[in-house]
């Protein structure tokens, strides 16, 4: 059964709507009981560099309150990326446009002893061993949330009180449909607990947790043109209850398609007798541009319930990317 919350929130998967809407707060936003000094940090790494183009970016990050207690609630969150990062149009299709609800419909089909995680780490393996079993609609476009998937990553949420212990979860990021007016693309996010957690293993009812939701992408470069995709992240609580992102990781490997070009080489009586065709790996991202300072520049902006704000900025030298 899927409840939603409101239009904009994500859909909460399972029974026991407390305890699992405790868990869309945790993994929703940095959140918690006022402290005295709140800390947030997050680093971005570029690496796996291949002449072809492709790259991978690592995006991680913490929160904490110097007081050992929750941070307060974070109302907004806005993530800048570097300058000349933006998605190529050929992966701005409805090719590329997962719906993480026909996934998660899917995962309620039984597939041996695999678990959650296991079976969307291989979305494509996982489909054709349970096509026969899915709806041709739900079949379909979890072929292609196979198609756009761009990475995955894990988390650790606090959720003090609810429950004493952290609670550690895995997602898997998707290229989605924009559901923001003006957005340019989006990302969306499929949670699901971490199996070997405490958590997962004392609370059968929470064993078909899963959490989706969609975050918008806007290109909007700053003014000094440093900054180029502006990231909206989810910001507020869910059902009362106050939680906060301890940890995060997120991996992006993304996508690549060969694009195949045709070309007419010899022409008789307007018609073309002879062809070359040629392919060629497309990366789904273009390259960041480096700036006279040779460093990149990453911003991520904090604002929370008491006015307190805070931006956090990480720069790494620019990488060597071959043309």
């Amino acid at each position: 059964m899927i409840r939603t919350l409101n239009d904009s929130a994500p859909r909460c998967f399972s029974v026991k709507g407390v305890f699992v809407c405790a868990l869309v707060a945790a993994f929703l936003s940095l959140t918690g009981v006022a402290g005295a000094d709140p800390v947030q940090e997050f680093n971005v790494q570029i690496k796996d560099i291949k002449p072809d183009g492709r790259y991978t970016i690592v995006f991680t990050a913490n929160s904490y309150d110097t007081t050992g207690e929750q941070p307060p609630l974070v109302t907004d969150n806005i993530f800048r990326f570097a300058a000349g990062v933006k998605i190529r149009p050929e992966f701005l299709t409805k090719d590329y446009q997962c719906n993480v609800d026909r996934v998660s419909e899917a995962l309620l089909v039984p597939d041996g002893k695999l678990n959650y995680t296991q079976r969307l780490r291989n979305l494509p393996a996982s489909l054709k061993r349970t096509r026969s079993k899915l709806p041709a609609a739900t079949a379909t476009d979890v072929e292609k949330c196979a198609r756009a998937q761009i990475g995955e990553g894990n988390v650790v949420a606090d959720v003090r009180p609810v429950f004493k212990d952290p609670v550690p979860a895995n997602f898997f990021v998707y290229l989605a449909k924009p559901k923001a007016k003006g957005a340019d693309a989006a990302f969306s996010v499929l949670v699901v607990l971490d199996e070997t957690s405490w958590l997962w293993k004392g609370s059968p009812f929470l064993r078909t947790f899963r959490l989706g939701l969609t975050i918008d992408l806007f290109d909007e470069p700053s003014a000094d043109g440093r900054y180029g995709y502006k990231l909206i992240l989810p910001g507020g609580g869910a059902a009362g209850v106050r939680a906060s992102v301890v940890e995060l990781r997120v991996t992006t490997p993304g996508l690549t398609q060969l694009k195949t070009t045709v070309t007419c080489l010899t022409k008789k009586k307007s018609k073309c007798i002879k062809r070359k065709v040629t392919s060629k790996k497309l990366f789904w991202l273009t390259q960041p541009t480096c700036p006279a300072s040779g460093q990149l520049g990453f911003e991520s902006f904090y604002k929370y319930e008491t006015g307190l704000s805070q931006t956090r900025t990480v720069d790494l030298p620019c990488p060597r990317f071959q043309l």
